[in-house]
């Protein structure tokens, strides 16, 4: 088998992604791997990929329990080929720690990426895309733990190496929209505002609409309600909940765009329609973490305080 192999199956989950045909993506995927299961060539390079596909699939649309589960058996896959200090191990490291930082575990996710990056740096030569990738991810998760610093180090970083030449279009886009991201939780709306227009601009011009179009207008969404413009804030986040919704269907990140419009909704006095989007983001948080969980906790909170004001 080659890289041609693997770039038919990719071409052939683009369609089911492109027509938003998750099931067919899952069953499709699941179907490759029976095949080199039964043919007992689990090692294979190839089957390594296609189960960190998988993976990523469950990560997307926030099955968090059987991405964590297939990403750690790609893992020890490759540890038991003698290949955990290569790229491919790099990479997918890098997508389980993507997965410990949308699950919220942010110190966890902060190890795997640095661990990640450090297995990068030592490759001769250095998988420059994959280190960028690592970079724009540690962004991210520090972030999370509100160190803006550290995060618009990496972010910088990462923007640099990609503009270089070694990403694509998409690539860039979203290196830009991490940066707009940071700045509009540091509170610089004018510099938010550069960078995701910078981005749209590139989303915009794609000929097929790109799996990171939605976290964009997110961010636009942001940028807008911080310009006091609800108008155009609901309606930059309303296109976000399409596209999110296409590709990876009610996902966490759809629940927290659905509490961004609650939110705006509240601040027009609109206090049903914002319980109402408010309890989409609530039930979506139910199904991924359970009744019990923090994040859960704050959508019920705050659904308790919107019915107080009804």
């Amino acid at each position: 088998m080659s890289n041609s192999f693997l770039e038919t199956i990719f071409t052939k989950l683009d369609g089911y992604y492109s027509a938003g045909d998750n099931d067919g993506a899952e069953n499709y995927l699941k179907a490759m791997l029976s095949a080199f299961e039964i043919n007992e060539e689990t090692e294979r390079p190839e089957y390594i990929s296609v189960l960190n596909e998988l993976a990523g699939f469950y990560r997307g649309v926030s099955r968090y329990a059987e991405s964590a589960a297939a990403f750690s058996k790609a893992l020890e896959l490759l540890e038991k080929t003698n290949a955990a200090d290569g790229t491919a191990y790099a990479n997918i490291l890098m997508n389980l720690a993507g997965l410990f930082r949308l699950m919220g575990n942010t110190e966890e996710s902060l190890d795997a990426f640095s661990a990640a990056k450090n297995i990068l740096e030592k490759a001769d030569p250095r998988d420059e895309y994959a280190y960028a990738s690592t970079l724009n991810n540690l962004s991210l998760a520090y972030s999370q733990k509100c160190d803006y610093e550290n995060a618009k180090k990496y972010a910088l970083e990462a923007f640099n190496i990609m503009k270089s030449g070694v990403g694509g279009d998409h690539e860039i886009a979203t290196s830009l929209n991490n940066l707009a991201t940071l700045a509009v939780r540091s509170n610089n709306i004018d510099e938010a505002e550069k960078y995701v227009t910078q981005a749209l601009a590139i989303y915009d011009k794609m000929p097929d609409e790109n799996v990171h179009h939605a976290a964009a207008l997110a961010t636009l969404g942001s940028v807008r309600f911080a310009r006091s413009d609800p108008d155009a804030a609901l309606t930059a986040y309303s296109k976000s909940l399409i596209l999110t919704e296409k590709f990876f269907g009610k996902n966490i990140e759809y629940a927290y765009t659905e509490r961004s419009l609650a939110r705006i909704y509240e601040s027009l006095g609109d206090y049903q329609q914002a319980l109402s989007h408010l309890a989409v983001g609530y039930e979506i948080m139910l199904g991924i973490f359970g009744e019990s969980h923090e994040r859960a906790e704050e959508y019920k909170i705050e659904m308790l305080r919107l019915e107080s004001r009804l």
